[in-house]
């Protein structure tokens, strides 16, 4: 048994079109660049100083590199995302507001980051998930060979068993299968994870949680939450200090509340509160009624909170003759006031749409 975490990889070794022409003469050595990418990392890592992570190797690398620390997402979701850092252009310039959403139909000349490298002489590979894990939405003119998005085959399949591959899941798994049973190196350089997904209920119908009483290092078995709906959708989930009126700490999250998963059927987004370390989530608050998806939480430094999700507007259907949960992002400014207060007429404090 072995646990598993994708990594998706850019490769830029050195200069093989001098290599090809033959040059007696060697050139200026230049740098190899290796470009990883991974999900949802945001920056929870020792190296920004996370109090739980435990991350060495990255830490180690960090340290003999420029780390930034002033990085922002210009959209919460996989396409716009990445299709920002490759072009180094705003989503509202590429038209690339969710996945699916081909940059070059609106920029057809633009130039890659590594098609930058290319165009200068590297070899620009590809294995993994970097501007997708979808091969309706690859960019061969980025590359010097076709992009792999998995060691065989086409597609991109994270899950050894069957039960597991009709969507999305945990980051993480540690099924019971042969060596081979990953597409990575044979299971060599794997060792017997501590955290696993127990097979029962249905992951898409409740989020799944573990919990630790030692700062990490064990964890309890993890178990389907039932007060935290689960629609295949980004969430958001933050730790609060407590207020000064000497309320306890506590754990905000942030979901639409619903577990349907079509993108059309994504609605009701919500906050949730838990004071027993998210066991249990008896608080919940619809924050905007109607299409909405992906979202993350803010505490700020006053003790208010902020949500940043997408939503739309049901009298302006975006795609398809339907409303769209990606017309809008919208920042909901809230306290704890209006979270406990328990009336459907109270609003946020403040909140504001930005409209593509």
């Amino acid at each position: 048994m072995k646990a598993k975490l994708i990594l998706a990889v850019l490769l830029l070794p050195l200069p093989a079109a001098l290599q090809a022409a033959g040059a007696t003469q060697q050139p200026a050595v230049r740098p190899n660049v290796l470009f990883i990418a991974v999900d949802d990392l945001r920056t929870s890592l020792g190296c920004y100083g996370d109090p739980l992570a435990k991350s060495p190797n990255i830490d180690a690398l960090a340290r003999s590199s420029r780390l930034f620390h002033g990085a922002y997402t210009h959209q919460a979701v996989c396409g716009p995302a990445r299709t920002a850092i490759l072009t180094g252009r705003l989503p509202d310039n590429t038209r690339v507001w969710h996945n699916r959403n081909l940059f070059r139909d609106t920029l057809p000349d633009a130039v890659t980051l590594p098609q930058l490298f290319k165009n200068h002489g590297y070899r620009a590979l590809s294995f993994g998930k970097i501007f997708s894990g979808d091969q309706r939405e690859l960019d061969p003119l980025s590359w010097s060979a076709p992009e792999v998005l998995r060691g065989e085959g086409p597609g991109w399949k994270n899950y050894a068993l069957a039960r597991d591959s009709g969507g999305k899941g945990v980051a993480y798994k540690a099924a019971d299968v042969p060596d081979d049973g990953y597409p990575d190196d044979n299971g060599r350089s794997w060792q017997h994870g501590e955290i696993t997904l127990r097979n029962a209920g249905d992951p898409r119908n409740r989020r799944v949680a573990t919990c630790s009483a030692d700062g990490a290092t064990g964890w309890a078995p993890p178990e389907f939450i039932a007060d935290l709906l689960e629609p295949g959708c980004m969430a958001g989930l933050v730790g609060h200090p407590g207020t000064r009126q000497g309320s306890e700490p506590f754990l905000l999250f942030s979901n639409p509340h619903t577990t349907e998963r079509a993108h059309k059927k994504r609605v009701d987004v919500a906050i949730k509160l838990s004071k027993d370390g998210g066991r249990t989530w008896p608080v919940s608050r619809v924050l905007q009624s109607g299409p909405s998806a992906y979202s993350d939480l803010a505490v700020l430094p006053d003790g208010t909170m902020l949500c940043f999700y997408e939503s739309g507007d049901p009298s302006f259907p975006r795609k398809y003759g339907r409303p769209w949960a990606y017309s809008f992002l919208t920042a909901a400014h809230f306290n704890l006031e209006w979270l406990l207060s328990g009336h459907d007429s109270a609003q946020p404090l403040r909140a504001a749409d930005v409209k593509p």
